[in-house]
C-alpha cells in the first residue's frame, strides 16, 4: 500500500490518505483547501506533456474545471505506459502561498486528483512527473502557470 499525503506547506498542515492505488476517497482533505477526488470533475482547461531531457512524450498532467464550490479546479497526471511507476502531481494555489496539495507515489494509471474549492479568479502552478528509474531519459515532467477567471 502507499501513502498519498496533501500537505499546506505554509501553515504546517498535513493529511494523508492510504490506498493501493491513487484512487483516494473523496473527503480527505485539510478543510478548506486541497482534497483528494477521483475522478476529477468537469472538464479539461489545461494539458502539460511529461517530457524527458531528450524530449521524449510519456504521460500528460490534465488541469480541470468544476463551476461547483465558487470554481473548482483538479488535477491528475496520467502515466501513459504499462506497470506501476512513480508518478506526481502538485497544485499550488498561489493566493494560499506556499501551500500546495500534492499525491505522489507508486501508481498503475495516476497520480491525483487533487482538487481545490474556490478557484474562480484565482493563480495556479502546476507540476506533474512520472519516473520510470534513474537517470535523465527515464524522468518525464512537465509544468505551468495557469490562472482561472
Amino acid at each position: 500500500m502507499t501513502a498519498a499525503v496533501i500537505a499546506a506547506a505554509g501553515a504546517g498542515l498535513v493529511a494523508t490518505a492510504t490506498s493501493a492505488d491513487a484512487s483516494i476517497p473523496s473527503g480527505v482533505h485539510v478543510p478548506g483547501q486541497y482534497y483528494y477526488v477521483t475522478p476529477c470533475a468537469g472538464h479539461v482547461i489545461k494539458t502539460y506533456n511529461l517530457r524527458n531531457e531528450a524530449n521524449d512524450r510519456r504521460g500528460v498532467t490534465k488541469v480541470y474545471y468544476s463551476p461547483a464550490n465558487a470554481g473548482t479546479v483538479c488535477v491528475m497526471t496520467l502515466d501513459e505506459s504499462r506497470g506501476k511507476h512513480g508518478e506526481t502531481v502538485t497544485l499550488r494555489k498561489h493566493s494560499l502561498g506556499n501551500q500546495t496539495g500534492s499525491d505522489r507515489g507508486s501508481y498503475q494509471h495516476y497520480a491525483g486528483g487533487i482538487a481545490v474549492p474556490r478557484s474562480n479568479g484565482r493563480c495556479f502552478t502546476v507540476t506533474g512527473s512520472v519516473s520510470y528509474g534513474s537517470g535523465g531519459y527515464n524522468q518525464y515532467s512537465g509544468s505551468g502557470h495557469f490562472c482561472h477567471k
